[in-house]
């Protein structure tokens, strides 16, 4: 990024974009790209990526390099221990848990778990963070975590057909 005007710079800096507050890491960034056609209308635009600012370097040109994470990396900031699990519980009720808190919802928009297999489990027996634990409760429930931008989802694990070519001969 261009930082002529010294918006990347750190928070003490009144130019800053983040000028009184805490800090820049963590800062949710959405890049979307388009283009402009004739009339000056935006055509095309989609997002290209959603997550989150870890760092912020100028350079002496004044040229701000943003190094930036995808959403799955809140999810590794946190130990499942933290949750002081000490029972059973059911696939989705350790999914919507771990998914429905402010740290997480902060970042990413919760939404229940809605897998059909739903096994009953010992909590006590998942250790790591809690991506590490939602990746092993998807494979004990035949389902998938899928975090795409901000949007979440935890669900069945079924194949779709995307379509069929007709072939001939």
């Amino acid at each position: 990024m261009i930082n002529t005007e010294g918006e990347f710079n750190v928070e003490t800096n009144t130019n800053s974009k983040w000028y009184g507050h805490l800090n820049r890491r963590f800062t949710k960034i959405k890049c979307d790209c388009g283009y402009i056609d004739s009339d000056g209308l935006e055509v095309g635009v989609t997002t290209v990526f959603e997550g989150i600012i870890n760092r912020v370097t100028v350079s002496e040109d004044q040229l701000a390099t943003l190094e930036c994470l995808s959403y799955t990396s809140i999810l590794t900031q946190y130990d499942i221990s933290d949750l002081n699990l000490t029972a059973t519980t059911t696939v989705s009720g350790a999914v919507n848990l771990i998914m429905n808190q402010p740290k997480i919802t902060t970042y990413i928009p919760y939404a229940p778990a809605s897998n059909t297999l739903n096994p009953v489990f010992g909590a006590t027996d998942y250790s790591g963070t809690y991506w590490d634990v939602l990746k092993k409760l998807a494979q004990e429930s035949a389902s998938v975590p899928y975090l795409n931008g901000a949007i979440w989802s935890f669900q069945d694990r079924k194949s779709s057909e995307i379509g069929r070519a007709s072939c001939r001969e």
